[in-house]
Order: structure tokens, then C-alpha cells, then sequence
């Protein structure tokens, strides 16, 4: 039976919600059936096929890999990539495997691969379509899983109420999201109608610390700080919380902050669930009782949220290097052997070594990473690869001793732990946190714990870990997010921002070199200007609605209005300010600005809304407000304007967000 959401019964309406965390290396899903007067209660999709090498049946996660056939359609997703069958077929059928996806759908900012082997999607594939094919491949599983259950209505009953949350990384944004939104249009799980509303986005970090919440043991009080850092596979997302209060009464799907009442600041929030976070002294303990009504913690962020590309992958990919610089003396007809070697080697070191890595007294005397691969004995000094015989099979493995040699294996470390360490002191700058909570599955490495243990262990923070073998925080977390909505203000990662006109003005210098424009009111203006919107760091509440009032000049009192678009600029240099101009005198954009999204709206029936300027025979105004909002992590837009022949009425109008 798994642990209930929330001790009280859910207040909204029925509603069916899938959490996805599509992850670099491993891929997870958790549903909730939301039913009104039952408590909500996470379920994880197990069972996945051929499963049976990483973690049997109870795994709640499988391989984010594909096999694609040489016309691009997709023969084999998740853990089947692994059996001996699909290997033998992708050989003999020049199959293409497609793993590390995500890491194409970094923004620039994150893509720092330098050395890392980076393979291509082929040709005529593309990222939209591989996304597509594995959340179908999640959500057909999904439905076989929940059709097979006589406890809860059928697949296609649910999925008229569907919602889905996609747990990302925190650095990306609103171009990742549509294309994500895209690619479940074209899993056929969603029509394209209904995606706005019917798919949400939640950031990794975000869905851990909802997940934390859920699990975690210790008191927390109004005014504690605590960070959360979400190692996983190509990244690192860090984020710092304070706690603002602690909502009583409240049921679950009552979002209405009227409904809730804030407690003393000192009353301890006492949580009600398993004590699964741990220190390394510590030993796990048993679930508490039920605790009626639930206090809600409400969380604000305190900076903000990092997002670092480094991660599990990262060791893989140095373990990789070593391998081939050790192998390759192996004359030419053995590289298929080694191809072999490498692959299995690989998968090996990911299952055992890599977790199980350590320095100090608690390292073991040697790690063994078995291949399964015969190839001629090739010892070098530093490692030793031996044949050894079992059942009368030759099975080679790979001896890496941690005593004599250990800094070789340490060596695949260093990167990814110095990115996660970088990530957690950024956070920290300015903070006096009582935790660090380190989760995901490169938060799982012995040799990481320790390391993040030795490092802030005189700063007097606790470092608190997650014991979960089979499942992944961010799919969980996704489903608690939806439910609870803890975070209630969030700090602008980046500076926001549009570009605008203004009239010139020739003592400006900025003016002198820009062309000029002359609108309908006879008056030149130069445009490029950077009127910015969001500050970053600017604390970013839940319901705060950003407005920006505008104005449009015609020569006509009977104008064809059309359509109004608008670019949304971000400035994505931490290290500066942004600048007055988005771009420069001949039209280019500033290096450290990016155009995020365009808002555009059918501005037709603003007619009631023109004025007549006093000061021209021939100008007529239009102004409105443009009204941006963050409901959630999403970018949302709409249109305000007055109607002078209904005497000030205030009337609004939907915008669209649209991405390039």
C-alpha cells in the first residue's frame, strides 16, 4: 500500500495525474487517481520489461535508450535494449542506439561537453520525434500496467482527465517546455488542444524537495533554511528554500490561501511519514502514525536555482576513456571483442563500482567490473584484466583496486563531484542552512556522499541522504507537487525583459547612430531599447501577474488592428547587469541576451478602445496592458484593455505564447 499524499481526503475534482521524469539515464512514472473524498495516494509504475538485470520487478525505472532502425522508426525502447536478443538483431540490422537525448535539449548556457563523446541523433531524426517515442513507450506501459488492476477504472476512462507533470532540469525553460509539450502531441496520448492545459512542468529540484517533504524526518520551523541538491545524470540542480509558515487545515486540491491559517513561527512542523532521509550514523526508522490535520509547509525560494551539467554520465564517460586507453593495443580483429568489452563493462560499473566506490576506512580492497567479454590478457601496471573461469565459460572482468590504485577510479569522479560541490556553494553564499538533502541517482555514489559530507561538515550543515534503490525522487515528487503546491514564491534564475521604442533625442548618444522610425504622431522614435519586466533574483510569487502597458499609433480612426506580437528577452549573464539596449546600432542582439518566447494576440476587437490624440489631426491611440504571469514554472500571457463606449469597462483577451 503506498504512503497517502496527504492524511485528508482529496477536495477537487476527479482528476487522473502522471508524473514523468524523462532522465538522462533512466526514465520513471508515478500516477495518483485524485477521487473526491479519498486520500491521495502516489503509485509507481513497475514491472517495466526486461527489468530483471536492474532491480527485478520492484524497479521503478527503466533505461532512457532507444533502438532505431536505418528509416528512423523505433524498434526497441527502456531496459529491452539490453537483452541479448536485441542486441544480436541491432548488430546484425544495423540498428542506431539513441541514449543521452535530454542533453540536446540543453540551452546553450548548460551545453558544456568538452570531452564528452556526444553522438548525433542520425540524420532525419529528430529530438521531438525521440521524445515522442519514449513517453509513448513510458505511457503504453502504463496503460497495460493499470488495465491489468481490477481496483481502479480502465486506462480509458482515466485518460479523459488526464494531466501530465514532466519533471525537468531547472535550466531549462519555456522554448524546452513547448517542445516537449510538441512532443507529447505527437505521442497521441494528448491532442494538441488540450496541451496547454493537460501538461504541466515542474523543475527536478522542485519535484525533490516536494519528495523530501513527503519522506524526510526532522522538524522544520518557520524561518529554516535548507538546500536541496538533485544530482542525476547530465545535471545538477541545486535550490535553497526558507520555510515562510505552515498552512492548517487545509484539504488537498484547496488551493485558496484564504482557506488556510499560518501557525506560530515557533511550532515545529512535525511530519507524519517514513523517516527515510538518514545520516551516515544514523539508522532508518519505522513509519510514524497518521497525523489529522496535516500541517502544510509553505516554501519560498531563497536565491535563485542552479542547474550545473554535470552528473552520473559524466563518470561513465570517464570510465569509458580509460577502457579504450587500456584496450587499445588489441590487435584489429579483436575491436568487435572490445566494442563488446566496453559496452558490457559499462553497464556493469553503472550497476556496482560506481555506487559502491569509496576512499578511506570505507573502502573496499578492490572493485571488479565483470564483462562477460574473452579477450588476450592485457595487464598494464595500473589495472589487470584477467580471464576467469566459472562454469566453464571464460568470463573477463576488470580489476580496479581501491588501495594501490585508487586514485585511478577516483579520477572519474572528480568533475561531476567539483560540479556538484560548485552547485552547493552557490547556494549557500549568504545562507546559515541546517541541511543539505542530496538526492537523485548520482546522489546515490558513496564516494559523492562523502565527499559532500567532508565538505560542509565545518560549516556545521547537516547532510541528509535518500535511500531509494527502486525509484526516482522527480516522478514522485511531480505527483506531490500537483497535489500540495508548497513552493509559493520563486527567484527569477534570469532578468526578463522587452524590447521597446522610445522618441529620439539627440543629446542621447545611444541615439545618434540608431535609425529612427516616425510613428503617426509625427514624432521620430529609435527603437532597441530594454524595458525590463523581471529582475533576477526578484521573488516571483505564485499569483504575481507582471503588467506592461502599451500603446499603438494609427493614421487611421478605422484601423485594421490585426494581430499584436511582442519578443520576450532574457538576459542570461549572472556576472553583469543587463544593458539599456537589447541590440546594438545595426540591429544585432547583445551578446548576454536571448530571445525567450513571442507573445502574440488578436487585438480585432479593441476597436472601442481607440482615442483620438489631442495633439495630431492624424494619430490615433490604442493602449492596453500586456499581463505575464508565471502560474507555476509556465509562462502564461493575456491582454487588458479599456472599452470607452462601455463607460471604463476593463476587458481582457487571451495572448499566445509561441516559440521560434
Amino acid at each position: 500500500m503506498p504512503t497517502p499524499i496527504d492524511d485528508v481526503p482529496w477536495g477537487g475534482k476527479p482528476e487522473f495525474v502522471v508524473g514523468l521524469d524523462i532522465g538522462t539515464a533512466h526514465s520513471s512514472v508515478t500516477f495518483s487517481y485524485l477521487q473526491p473524498g479519498r486520500v491521495p495516494l502516489p503509485e509507481r509504475v513497475t514491472h517495466w520489461p526486461s527489468a530483471a538485470g536492474f532491480g527485478g520487478t520492484d524497479e521503478a525505472k527503466t533505461a532512457s535508450k532507444l533502438y532505431y532502425d536505418k528509416y528512423n522508426q523505433l524498434k526497441v525502447a527502456g531496459a529491452e535494449v539490453y537483452t541479448p536478443r536485441n542486441r544480436h538483431a541491432a548488430k546484425d540490422q544495423d540498428w542506431h542506439l539513441v541514449r543521452y537525448f535530454k542533453l540536446f535539449l540543453h540551452p546553450p548556457a548548460m551545453a558544456n561537453y568538452e570531452d564528452f563523446n556526444f553522438e548525433a541523433l542520425p540524420a532525419g531524426l529528430t529530438i521531438e520525434t525521440v521524445y515522442a517515442d519514449i513517453i509513448r513507450y513510458l505511457l503504453e506501459h502504463t496503460k497495460k500496467r493499470i488495465n491489468e488492476r481490477s481496483d481502479m477504472e480502465d486506462w480509458e476512462e482515466l485518460s479523459r482527465n488526464i494531466t501530465l507533470v514532466i519533471a525537468h532540469p531547472n535550466g531549462w525553460g519555456v522554448q524546452q517546455q513547448a517542445r516537449l509539450r510538441s512532443s507529447v502531441v505527437m505521442s497521441g496520448f494528448i491532442g494538441g488542444d488540450d496541451s496547454v492545459r493537460r501538461v504541466r512542468f515542474v523543475p527536478e529540484a522542485e519535484a525533490s524537495v516536494h519528495y523530501i517533504l513527503w519522506k524526510q524526518y526532522k522538524n522544520l520551523e518557520p524561518g529554516d533554511q535548507f538546500i536541496v541538491c538533485d544530482a542525476g545524470g547530465s545535471t545538477v540542480d541545486t535550490a535553497a528554500y526558507v520555510v515562510q509558515g505552515v498552512a492548517e487545515g487545509e484539504m488537498s486540491g484547496d488551493r485558496n490561501p484564504e482557506t488556510a491559517t499560518v501557525t506560530d513561527a515557533k511550532k515545529g512542523i512535525r511530519t507524519r511519514l517514513t523517516n527515510a532521509f538518514r545520516s551516515n550514523k544514523s539508522k532508518s526508522a519505522t513509519p510514524t502514525a497518521f497525523y489529522s490535520p496535516t500541517p502544510s509547509i509553505r516554501l519560498k525560494e531563497v536565491k535563485p536555482s542552479d542547474c550545473q551539467p554535470a552528473g552520473g554520465i559524466f563518470v561513465n564517460e570517464a570510465f569509458i576513456k580509460y577502457l579504450k586507453s587500456i584496450l587499445n593495443a588489441q590487435p584489429p580483429e579483436q575491436q568487435r571483442m572490445v566494442e563488446q568489452f566496453i559496452q558490457k563493462g559499462e553497464e556493469n560499473f553503472e550497476l556496482h563500482c560506481k555506487r559502491e566506490f569509496n576512499t578511506g576506512p570505507e573502502a573496499q580492497q578492490y572493485y571488479v567490473v565483470e564483462a562477460g567479454v574473452s579477450l588476450p590478457e592485457n595487464p598494464d601496471g595500473i589495472c589487470k584484466i584477467d580471464s576467469q573461469v566459472c562454469s566453464s565459460t571464460i568470463n573477463i572482468y576488470l580489476l580496479l583496486s581501491s588501495l594501490d590504485h585508487r586514485k585511478v577510479v577516483q579520477s572519474f569522479f572528480e568533475d561531476p563531484v567539483r560540479g556538484v560541490i560548485k552547485s552547493l556553494h552557490k547556494q549557500l553564499a549568504g545562507m546559515r542552512p541546517k541541511y543539505i538533502f542530496l538526492v537523485g541517482g548520482f546522489g546515490a555514489s558513496k564516494y559523492l556522499r562523502r565527499r559532500v559530507e567532508e565538505e560542509f561538515r565545518p560549516w556545521n550543515i547537516r547532510v541528509l541522504f535518500l535511500d531509494d534503490t527502486y525509484g526516482k525522487a522527480a516522478s514522485d515528487g511531480s505527483i506531490i507537487w500537483y497535489v500540495k503546491q508548497r513552493v509559493v514564491g520563486r527567484a527569477a534564475r534570469m532578468s526578463f525583459g522587452l524590447k521597446t521604442m522610445e522618441p529620439y533625442d539627440p543629446e542621447v548618444l545611444e541615439h545618434v547612430h540608431r535609425p529612427t522610425k516616425t510613428l503617426a504622431n509625427g514624432i521620430p522614435h529609435v527603437g532597441g531599447k530594454w524595458s525590463q519586466i523581471i529582475a533576477r533574483s526578484q521573488m516571483v510569487d505564485c499569483n504575481l501577474v507582471i503588467k506592461k502597458a502599451y500603446e499603438r499609433m494609427y493614421e487611421s480612426f478605422n484601423p485594421d488592428l490585426g494581430q499584436f506580437t511582442v519578443a520576450l528577452y532574457a538576459w542570461v549573464n549572472e556576472a553583469t547587469s543587463p544593458p539599456g539596449w537589447v541590440v546594438d546600432s545595426n540591429d544585432n542582439m547583445i551578446d548576454g541576451f536571448e530571445l525567450v518566447c513571442f507573445i502574440s494576440a488578436q487585438i480585432s476587437t479593441m476597436e472601442g478602445a481607440l482615442q483620438k490624440d489631442p495633439s495630431s489631426d492624424n494619430c490615433w491611440r490604442l493602449g492596453f496592458i500586456l499581463c505575464i504571469e508565471f502560474d507555476g514554472v509556465e509562462l502564461k500571457a493575456r491582454l487588458e484593455w479599456v472599452e470607452k463606449v462601455t463607460e471604463g469597462i476593463l476587458r481582457a483577451g487571451p495572448a499566445q505564447v509561441l516559440v521560434n
